[in-house]
């Protein structure tokens, strides 16, 4: 499978207040470290996130003067819920 996988989170966590629905990861030159055991795919770059159920517009908001990136979540939207995906690339 190629992209990025996706993983329930194991305790309660929250982001910048919001609970957290999801945590995703790629390590292109790591053995799967990011989550050890897991199918990531091929997708690079190395990429680390979250993902928490908000407006793509809240999500702009939680990542303003960061250097962290936002964009509509490809969880799927569930009874009218919207998520986005918080995420930052590694070097």
């Amino acid at each position: 499978m190629d992209g990025v996988s996706y993983f329930s989170p194991r305790e309660s966590l929250r982001f910048d207040g919001l609970p957290v629905q999801a945590v995703f990861g790629f390590d292109a030159h790591a053995d799967r470290k990011v989550f050890p055991g897991s199918r990531v795919g091929t997708q690079p770059p190395n990429m680390f996130g979250v993902t928490v159920e908000a407006t793509e517009a809240a999500g702009a908001l939680i990542i303003q003067h960061s250097a962290a990136h936002s964009e509509r979540s490809l969880v799927v939207q569930r009874n009218g819920h919207e998520y986005v995906d918080v995420f930052c690339y590694s070097k």
